[in-house]
């Protein structure tokens, strides 16, 4: 988990420890372990899901930087509640808990350990080690290190003190006045159940536990019947209108063909492409190639040359849309570029083939001494 995931940490702990218990038997009837419950947030203060690696620390003191004692768990979260019982691969010795008020430290995963540390509360099982209360069954008895009564319940210790037997009973003295009730020493530990006395009166409710995991999911039940169906809404207006759609692009790379002379003649300047429109869409093109004569000087000179945008239909004869006036050479031996564009609206839908062509009204022959380049688009 990375730094700052975890926001904060609800817990609560029940420190069923009695290591300051001085008789063994009496130590080993107590839980050696720490009950420690809470719910887990994420930074945006959501329960945490998942597996997660939790190192749980106690120390000396609220800034200690070394713990006296550390464990680690892998601690399944629900909803970001969990439980773990500290003390199960690390024992607390007698220097953990000696009285001395301690803090635990909670750290998730790989972000810092959380602050501020908690302090460790007495609970029942601690505050019953300081002072033993209804019968005690120990296998003897030492003080600082001295048996005073062994393991057949015989006095050892010092004899000096000790109180003889009980002699006979006197008589009853007058009663004397009753004095102040003493407060509720704490509880002895629990008797052999007796016989079961009347119902008493109801005591008050003790506060809300934590709520438990979410339960798995149940089976879906059966889909219920559909239910009619509602009115029909009014309809929504009409949307403007989106930008001009391309259809199609078709490059036009052919050779480039001779075009003989003669009154107003024109024909393919390379090999035209074939393209589809539907009703309403145009076709634009634009190209540029070089053209000359095959001739030079009289008569090699052509008088006026065009190049335009030519589209064919189906067995039709060719039709061209030329840009611009055609340009008048001196001589049109010398090679000269030559570029041209064009757009067709109002065709029928169908198939046509498009490209351009080469006008010559001289009588010499004009040979494209390079390749045409060029595209068609087809358009809304």
């Amino acid at each position: 988990m990375s730094n700052g995931m975890i926001s904060r940490l609800i817990s609560a702990s029940a420190f069923a420890v009695a290591l300051c218990a001085g008789a063994a038997a009496a130590e080993a009837a107590v839980p050696q372990t720490i009950t420690h419950q809470g719910r887990l947030y994420d930074a945006k203060d959501a329960p945490v899901n998942g597996t997660l690696q939790v190192r749980f620390a106690i120390y000396a003191d609220a800034s200690s930087v070394d713990p006296i004692w550390s464990e680690s768990h892998d601690i399944t979260f629900e909803e970001g509640y969990f439980s773990a019982n500290l003390g199960t691969s690390t024992p607390f010795d007698k220097n953990v808990f000696d009285g001395s008020v301690r803090y635990l430290g909670v750290t998730v995963g790989d972000d810092p350990e959380m602050t501020p540390r908690a302090p460790v509360q007495s609970v029942p099982y601690a505050m019953l080690a300081g002072d033993a209360v209804g019968d005690i069954h120990p296998t003897s008895v030492s003080i600082g290190g001295t048996v005073v009564i062994d393991e057949a319940g015989k006095w050892v210790g010092d004899p000096s003190g000790l109180i003889g037997p009980e002699g006979p009973q006197g008589p009853m003295g007058p009663k004397g006045a009753t004095g102040a009730t003493g407060a509720t020493g704490p509880a002895g530990p629990k008797g052999a159940t007796g016989a079961q006395g009347p119902t008493g009166p109801m005591g008050p409710v003790g506060p809300t536990g934590p709520t438990g995991p979410t339960g798995a999911k149940g089976a879906t039940g059966a889909q219920g019947p559909t239910g009619p169906v509602g009115p029909t809404g009014p309809k929504g207006a009409t949307g403007a209108q989106g930008p001009t759609g391309i259809v199609s692009v078709t490059s036009l790379n052919g050779a480039a063909q001779t075009v003989n002379g003669g009154s107003l003649a024109f024909a393919w300047a390379a090999q035209p492409v074939t393209v589809t429109i539907a009703a309403g869409q145009r076709i634009t093109g634009s190209a540029v190639m070089t053209l000359g004569t095959s001739l030079s000087g009289s008569p090699g000179v052509a008088t006026a040359v065009g190049l335009g945008l030519c589209y064919q239909g189906s067995g039709g004869s060719i039709t061209h849309f030329y840009s611009s006036s055609y340009p008048t050479a001196a001589s049109i031996s010398v090679r000269a570029p030559y570029a041209a564009a064009g757009t067709v609206s109002g065709l029928p839908a169908g198939t046509y083939n498009v490209g351009f062509c080469v006008r010559n009204t001289s009588m010499v022959a004009l040979g494209a001494n390079d390749a045409l380049n060029g595209w068609v688009i087809v358009h809304n």
